[in-house]
């Protein structure tokens, strides 16, 4: 999910996950927190970036 698009998508997630990445416990980027959705059926698990998200 990009919460600020711009230029050629296809090469903003990849340049976004090549900065933030990869995920090694006890960083920032280990960190994670899972969000319940009311309307539908599923969970959204978020981190350290706005972006990324499962």
């Amino acid at each position: 999910m990009l919460t600020a698009p711009a230029g050629e998508l296809a090469e903003q997630a990849p340049e976004i996950l090549k900065k933030f990445g990869p995920a090694h416990a006890g960083s920032s980027a280990g960190d994670f927190w899972v969000i319940d959705l009311k309307n539908v059926e599923g969970w959204v698990v978020a981190g350290h970036h706005n972006d990324v998200l499962t």
